[in-house]
């Protein structure tokens, strides 16, 4: 849930940023809390998953 439209332009921002380099999730819940994580990162490994 975006609170701004500033929060919105973030996340989409960091996602088009970020894909390349690995997986990105906007809007990711947290299965231990009652929160949501803006946005989710994990980096390619350097031996298969790079784009690069």
């Amino acid at each position: 849930m975006t609170r701004t439209p500033h929060d919105q332009f973030a996340k989409q921002y960091l996602e088009e940023l970020l894909t390349l380099l690995g997986k990105v999730e906007t809007s990711r819940d947290v299965a231990s809390e009652v929160r949501e994580i803006d946005v989710y990162f994990i980096l390619f490994s350097k031996r298969g998953n790079s784009k690069f």
